[in-house]
Parts: C-alpha cells; sequence; structure tokens
C-alpha cells in the first residue's frame, strides 16, 4: 500500500514482487501516480496495480493509467472482497508512526507519533465532499466508546515510547459527545 505517493523508497519495495500494488492519492499527485504505475508496471509486471482514494475519482482514470482495478468507495472492504475475504472483520489499528523532521521548513529533531485511525466516513453528504461519494454517507467508527479508544492511545504510545499520538481518518469523532467525554475522562486521569 502506497499512501500519499512518496515513491523513492517504494521502488525498493516494489523489485520484492507483491500479488497487489495499492496506490492511495488525492487528484494534485496524478502525475506522480502516473509515473509511479509505469514503474511498477515496468519492475513489477504480474502485479495487480489497485488506485484508490482521491484518484480514483479522476473520470476514466482506468482509461488513463494501466491499472487493475479502481477503488472508487471504502477501500478496507474493497481490499478484503479482491482477497476473497469476507466483508465483516474486528478492526486492529495498525502500528504505523509518523515521523516529523521539519516544520515550516524549520528542522526539527525526529518526532515521532503513532497514528490511530478512528473512523472513515462522513454521515453528512455535503456534495463538495469524496469521502460522502465514496462511503454513501455512512460513518464507519473503528472504536465504539471513548474508553476502548484511550485503551488504544495507551497501548500505542507505550509501544512507541512517546506521549503524541495522531488521530486519523475521521471528521465525525467529536459527534459522538458521550465518546468524547470518556476520551477526556480517560485523558485527565491519566495525568497526560
Amino acid at each position: 500500500m502506497l499512501d500519499f505517493p512518496f515513491f523513492r523508497g517504494g521502488q525498493k519495495e516494489v523489485r520484492k514482487w507483491h500479488d497487489i500494488v495499492d496506490i492511495s492519492a488525492i487528484k494534485p499527485n496524478f502525475l506522480k501516480v502516473k509515473k509511479m504505475v509505469e514503474t511498477i508496471r515496468t519492475l513489477s509486471p504480474r502485479s495487480l496495480v489497485v488506485i484508490g482514494g482521491f484518484c480514483a475519482a479522476i473520470p476514466d482514470i482506468e482509461k488513463i493509467l494501466e491499472v487493475d482495478h479502481v477503488c472508487v468507495g471504502e477501500g478496507i472492504t474493497f481490499v478484503r472482497h479482491l482477497l476473497g475475504l469476507p466483508e465483516h472483520f474486528k478492526f486492529k489499528n495498525p502500528d504505523t508512526v509518523s515521523q516529523v523532521r521539519e516544520a515550516m521548513g524549520v528542522p526539527l529533531r525526529r518526532l515521532g507519533s503513532p497514528h490511530i485511525a478512528v473512523g472513515l466516513g462522513c454521515s453528512y453528504g455535503g456534495d463538495f465532499c469524496c469521502p460522502r461519494h465514496f462511503f454513501g454517507k455512512r460513518h464507519i467508527r473503528f472504536f465504539k466508546s471513548g474508553k476502548v479508544l484511550f485503551k488504544e492511545i495507551e497501548r500505542a504510545t507505550k509501544l512507541h515510547r512517546t506521549d503524541a499520538v495522531s488521530i486519523l481518518g475521521d471528521d465525525n469523532f467529536l459527534l459522538d459527545l458521550q465518546c468524547a467525554e470518556e476520551l477526556r475522562k480517560g485523558i485527565i486521569r491519566s495525568g497526560k
């Protein structure tokens, strides 16, 4: 999975040959994605290439790029279907960490924070918004309560030896005031 394409290190990975290479990107990165697809086809011609993210909303993208599948919609279910797995599953937050090296051009010491994916999609349905179309005006929550989310935050921060976290993928998190209040209380009780 190559997300928000940064491909320098990805070429080495693609040479290992994977069954599927999935590229998720925003529309302004289309030219990067085009170059990535061409490179993948050269380095690993047997791999299936899947395009997802906001680039998937480009009309007729499958005619512009040599891709095998275009994921318009929620990607987890799409990939599970592609792999022949059942649609329903228990979500496990991936152990990924961001590395901040600079802010507005100012070099920083490397700061790492684990990513916590709390949900996907949006139930509002604004006509300006891709998630509305990708998720069918659905909001998918990965953590059913603030208590459960706080336990995941504690696990991830302990694993990565940091107090900082990045909450990802959910514009609707604070709509559930009870969940938000449970999370707030957990943070206060922990002294963090």
